[in-house]
Order: C-alpha cells, then structure tokens, then sequence
C-alpha cells in the first residue's frame, strides 16, 4: 500500500480528494513513510493500473484520472456519481479539485457532494 500511496500522493505531499478522500483525518503520505522507515518496512512499486486511477505528470502539472468502475460491486452505499472524475494541480497547487466528502450524514449535503455535478465529470441533458 505505501508504494500504490507513493504513487498517487502528489508532489506536494497532497492526496487526491477522489470519493470518499478527506485532509485531515489520518496521518499524511509523509507521516506514514517515516513511520514505515521507523518499522523498517520498505515500499514497494505498485502501479495504479488496478485501482482503476490514472496520473499524468508533466513538468509544470500532476493530473488524478478516475477510470476505474463507479464503485465496489459489494458496496453499493460507496458509490459516486464520478465516471472520468479528475483533479488537475498546476506547479504543485490545486487547480481543478474534486469537493471530497465532508459527512456521512443521510442529508442533502451528501447527495450534493457524491453527485456528479461535484465532480469534474460530464454531465448530461441535466
């Protein structure tokens, strides 16, 4: 998992705020690493490719693409509305960004942020 983290963390130290994503709530990419040196546990490289994510890294941007299924078959409840969904960061800042989640309340709040129009995702005859 560090090395699949490694990858998709972005340069600024940032994760992707894709799904079900927060800042804030667990240890960051950096902490995590050097609790693993600590541990003694060495990364390993792990492509992307499974977990349906996609990053396009160029000199000046980092790009996120979500391509994988619209959410584990064993958990509907996960699912959002955020086929082709990404997040784009230009000179290590946010510039195109997903709204995250921000409660798991049963409220419009919810609805809102697992819609598609939360997402930078297409959005069709609405």
């Amino acid at each position: 998992m560090l090395g699949w983290l490694h990858h998709i963390t972005y340069s600024s130290g940032d994760i992707p705020l894709l799904n079900d994503s927060a800042n804030n709530i667990a240890p960051s990419t950096k902490q995590l690493n050097d609790y693993a040196k600590i541990l003694n546990i060495n990364a390993r490289y792990q492509p992307l490719k499974e977990s349906g994510y996609r990053k396009i890294k160029g000199t000046h941007y980092e790009m996120i693409v979500d391509v994988g299924n619209i959410g584990p078959d064993y958990i509907p409840g996960h699912v959002h509305a955020d086929t082709f969904n990404y997040e784009l960061y230009i000179n290590n800042k946010p510039f195109i960004v997903d709204t995250g989640l921000s409660t798991y309340e049963v409220n419009k709040r919810r609805q809102l942020e697992r819609s598609t129009t939360s997402h930078n995702a297409v959005l069709v005859d609405v």
